[in-house]
């Protein structure tokens, strides 16, 4: 190219031919930095945002950044907006820590504290890096660090350098260490002097960025006014905020607090939800609260069943208030099927556990008032249970028997010299009960059978599949025309149910059924059978029904019936009496069962506000995998008359 001098200086003419390549070039010749796009995907990580922050992150980490490497590295470690993948994650987090990362340091030294990612358990190397990156000034070690030593955990206890490191990270403004910091020194934790002041100003730093235990620690100390002045309508609003935030601690003390008018305007209504979420949070007081407000309808419609289920959650942990309540639900037969022993064990338990004297003599009047209806056998049959469910010594619950009151009758003439005493009357064999399947619906317990396996309960045991725990269930909606019922429990099942959503079900179409046919004879495993749609009506072509080949025996009733992706098409409900039909047609049918379609069961569902899930029909799955999916809804029930 020949270049040319003119009055205009150089000829540009060629270089305004590349002008539209420059972009090409610029790339070439000056590349984007490493760092283009760490700004989105940092503040992505701190929102909590992973799907972003993995998305923006991961093409970094590969181009050898840092910083990327120490980030993604974390959320591959814990599966955060990636699938989850502990040897590459380890594998960035060591080139990260390597070239000095704080946020690579302390991803790494939790791996070493857990042996992930390939690693071995070494608690001295982890906090060798935690206090590397601490030294580099980075609040988020030095607030592990600082805990680690304070509690003594994974490290000797060394309370002030814990103390002076959770003070830096709060200088620094890490709104954990201000929230922890704040507590030790309003409390007096950890062999630290009590300085509420000072504890109040860190909780008020650390709630200002929304932590929510400083917002109900603060809100507590607002509203008790012991440590400062007493500002109810503040206290509750902190309150309100560590609540949403999903404190359930702080939800506890609000509806309580409204619940009895405690400084603040008795409004029940309002009580009732914050009552819940503590309650389903697990707090006892407030399970056994909630469980007062369903039993009396105060606050909330009335629902006995749904109370009996919260205050066994709070008896099962010891609260005496809330066993005595159930032992009163028991005596009575009211949102549970009536049993005197059950009663009487948990009036036992109750009176052991009672606070204080006036409470233990109300529970001992209830266990006099119940005394006269059980015989000694009873009565040790209740301590027993009390011993088993408590694991007290037998000790704690010795004197069962309340004393016998007068009689007022005359006593019995003596017979005659050398009479011989009237025969001891036979001890009468425990009359058994039935047994059935059932299906979880809801993890709150809710499962779904069949009407007549349950019609003539006393007492409903429900025992899931992969658990060998038993929890006893009230009926809290039945259909006795479609033979359908909705039971309530305290469990937690291990998976539920969901109702196939997407394509009808055709004649040949395979199905799985599971239950547990003849308990008493064949061994206590949920049995897995496969068939197929043979007609889409029951018996005398009832299209409630599907007719079915998998085979079915006594105890399949109200267990699932699946289609090959897993999802609930119907629940089994009889199979047709091959010996009646042979008198008849001198003809022994095989392998003919019925099943209600899942039409029914989720408008039975639905007409009383239980909520269930659906799925679409993916890819056919074997009989065996079907089987394991549905054996984690599926139960075991049985029926004590």
């Amino acid at each position: 190219m020949t270049l040319v001098w003119g009055t205009a200086g150089w000829d540009t003419a060629w270089m305004r031919r590349l002008v539209p390549l420059w972009p090409l070039l610029a790339a070439l010749l000056f590349p984007l930095p490493a760092f283009a796009g760490w700004d989105d995907g940092a503040a992505a990580y701190r929102r909590a945002d992973w799907p972003t922050a993995a998305r923006e992150l991961a093409p970094l980490a590969e181009r050898g950044d840092a910083r990327a490497q120490a980030l993604y590295g974390r959320l591959l470690l814990d599966g955060k907006g990636v699938a989850k993948d502990e040897m590459e994650a380890v594998r960035l987090l060591q080139a990260s820590a390597g070239r000095g990362v704080p946020a690579g340091q302390m991803g790494l030294a939790s791996a070493l504290l857990a042996g992930r990612g390939g690693l071995q358990k070494d608690p001295a190397a982890a906090i060798a890096l935690l206090q590397r990156a601490a030294d580099a000034g980075d609040p988020e070690a030095l607030h592990l660090l600082g805990t680690f030593q304070l509690f003594g955990t994974n490290t000797p206890r060394d309370a002030p350098h814990g103390v002076e490191n959770l003070q830096r990270a709060a200088q620094l403004g890490w709104g954990s260490s201000q929230e922890l910091l704040g507590i030790v020194l309003l409390d007096g934790l950890a062999g630290q002097p009590r300085d509420p002041a000072r504890g109040v100003a860190l909780l008020r730093q650390a709630s200002d960025q929304g932590m929510a235990i400083a917002l109900f620690r603060l809100g507590a100390v607002m509203v008790v006014g012991d440590v400062i002045p007493r500002d109810v309508a503040a206290g509750i609003e902190m309150l309100r905020k560590a609540a949403e935030k999903g404190n359930v601690q702080a939800a506890s003390l609000l509806g309580q607090l409204f619940w009895n008018g405690t400084l603040v305007q008795k409004d029940r209504p309002r009580a009732v939800p914050w009552l819940r979420q503590a309650a389903e949070g697990g707090v006892i007081d407030a399970q056994n609260l909630y469980s007062v407000a369903l039993w009396f309808g105060d606050g909330i419609a009335q629902d006995r069943p749904e109370a009996v289920v919260w205050a066994r959650r709070a008896a099962e942990k010891g609260l005496a208030a809330a066993q005595n309540s159930l032992g009163e639900a028991y005596r009575q037969g009211i949102g549970v099927g009536r049993d005197p022993v059950e009663a009487y064990s948990w009036f036992l338990q109750a009176i052991a556990n009672a606070k204080t004297p006036a409470d233990k003599a109300v529970y001992e009047a209830s266990r006099t008032r119940l005394a006269a209806e059980l015989q000694p056998a009873d009565l040790d049959r209740a301590r027993d249970l009390a011993v088993a469910r408590s694991g007290k010594p037998v000790a704690a619950f010795a004197s069962t028997a309340a004393p016998t009151p007068p009689s007022l009758l005359p006593p019995i003439p003596a017979g005659p010299p050398n009479t011989p005493p009237a025969p001891t009357p036979a001890p009468q064999p425990r009359q058994l009960g039935s047994a059935g399947t059932g299906f979880f619906v809801g993890r709150d317990g809710t499962a779904i059978t069949d009407s007549h396996v349950v019609a003539a309960c006393r007492i409903i045991r429900v025992t899931p599949t992969d658990s060998p725990r038993a929890g006893e269930a009230a009926v809290v909606a039945r259909d006795s025309v479609n033979d359908l019922a909705v039971l309530k429990t305290s469990l937690v099942p291990a998976d539920i149910a969901r109702f196939r959503e997407d394509k009808p079900m055709r004649p040949g179409d395979g199905v799985v059924a599971i239950g547990y046919p003849l308990s008493n004879l064949l061994s206590r495993e949920a049995n897995v059978t496969v068939g197929v749609i043979s007609a889409m009506g029951g018996p005398r072509g009832d299209t409630r029904f599907f007719q079915i080949t998998a085979p079915i025996q006594k105890g399949n009733s109200g267990g699932p019936l699946a289609d090959m992706s897993g999802n609930v098409v119907g629940i089994v409900q009889s199979k047709l009496n091959a010996a009646a039909v042979q008198k008849v047609y001198d003809d022994m049918p095989q392998n003919i069962a019925f099943a209600t379609k899942a039409d029914l069961l989720r408008r039975f569902l639905t007409d009383n506000g239980i909520p269930y899930q659906t799925a679409t029909a993916k890819e056919a799955l074997s009989a065996a995998d079907v089987g394991e999916r549905m054996k984690r809804a599926t139960a075991f029930i049985e029926c004590l008359p």
